[in-house]
């Protein structure tokens, strides 16, 4: 049983697939999520996803960009290029929506019946985990019911129910700092492809805001909250969208724009010890919130299950022992800390920018 049909679940299912193993999908939501959320996606993810037949439908929507322009207030002062070559098949980075990509794995899952099951409107309400597997209470509109699983992967996000139930506690560090996130739907055939961040810009004075083009005429922006401002006051809408018609004042930008998603997040550096409890697994944010920077976040947890899958196959079909899956976790925790140590670097470049 997965537990979460985001992403993280979603490309596990498929990928256990691979391997001929079943799994139901347990998802708390109706359908795949509202709004673009995750932006952008790395060579690796499409790699992963190529494993899972998506890559192709995902690449054809999405950009492929492999450039960035750093700016002091108003001036530029260095420009990012990220490697790459002809005989690349993906581009460095996808610019992309989360929901068109979940989109894609649903219709992917939906078309392998016999190896995959996603049950909709279906909420873990309780969690009894045991040597041979683990019983699960789940809630839906048309009545409650127990389920066995053998093996349990908890996929279900920064709140994850699995955690919380088993009492396990994440380690490492929240950041004071805030962000929000917006996208805004716009014409952006004159935009450049690529990441565009600024350092104390005077739409953001004494903070960062990154720029940069997604697909379906949407240009997303990722700004950092002064210190000073209360997190309810900072997301009211109208605050929100001053702070984007400022910035597309500041470039020069006059033309119609309308909001389509925002959010806020917090620059996190927490992780389980570890992702493996006997039968129980955990992946993406449910193991670990790591700092999205570097576009982090779904792209980690797309490498966590294409790590867990084949071990976990392998498992089930009496091929390796439990020692191989406590390598997916020691392999994966050690690359959920590694990014606490990028974001101190960022923070210090930060401050000495102003």
């Amino acid at each position: 049983v997965i537990v979460g049909g985001g992403p993280t679940g979603l490309s596990l299912a498929l990928d256990l697939a691979n391997y001929g193993i079943a799994s139901v999908v347990i998802e708390a939501d109706p359908t795949v999520c509202s709004g673009s959320r995750a932006g952008a996606f790395t060579r690796r993810t499409l790699e992963i996803m190529d494993q899972l037949g998506v890559a192709d439908e995902i690449v054809a929507g999405g950009l492929g960009w492999n450039r960035g322009w750093t700016y002091y207030r108003d001036a530029l002062v260095a420009e990012s290029r990220i490697p790459d070559g002809v005989d690349q098949r993906f581009p460095a980075t996808l610019s992309q929506l989360q929901n068109f990509i979940e989109e894609r794995l649903v219709a992917r899952a939906e078309a392998q019946p016999e190896l995959i099951e996603i049950r909709w409107h279906s909420k873990v309400t309780g969690f009894e985990p045991g040597p041979q597997g683990a019983t699960l209470q789940v809630e839906h509109p048309h009545g409650a019911y127990a389920l066995q699983a053998d093996w349990v992967v908890a996929c279900d996000g920064g709140r994850s129910t699995i955690r919380q139930l088993m009492g396990l506690m994440m380690e490492g560090k929240r950041h004071a700092g805030r962000y929000a996130i917006v996208d805004v739907r716009i014409d952006t055939s004159d935009f450049p492809v690529g990441r565009r961040w600024w350092f104390d810009p005077a739409s953001n004075p004494g903070g960062t805001l990154i720029m940069f083009k997604k697909p379906g005429g949407m240009l997303r922006f990722d700004y950092q909250l002064r210190d000073d401002e209360p997190t309810e006051e900072a997301m009211q809408p109208e605050r929100v969208l001053d702070k984007v018609r400022r910035h597309l004042e500041m470039l020069g930008v006059d033309r119609p724009w309308e909001p389509v998603w925002l959010s806020l997040y917090r620059a996190s550096a927490l992780t389980l010890p570890s992702y493996r409890h006997g039968r129980v697994l955990f992946a993406g944010d449910a193991a670990h919130l790591v700092p999205i920077f570097g576009v982090r976040g779904m792209n980690s947890a797309v490498e966590d299950v294409h790590n867990l899958a084949w071990k976990l196959a392998w498992r089930i079909r009496g091929l390796a022992t439990d020692a191989l899956l406590d390598t997916y976790s020691a392999e994966r925790v050690a690359g959920a800390r590694e990014p606490a140590l990028r974001l101190q670097g960022r923070r210090v470049h930060v401050a000495a920018v102003r």
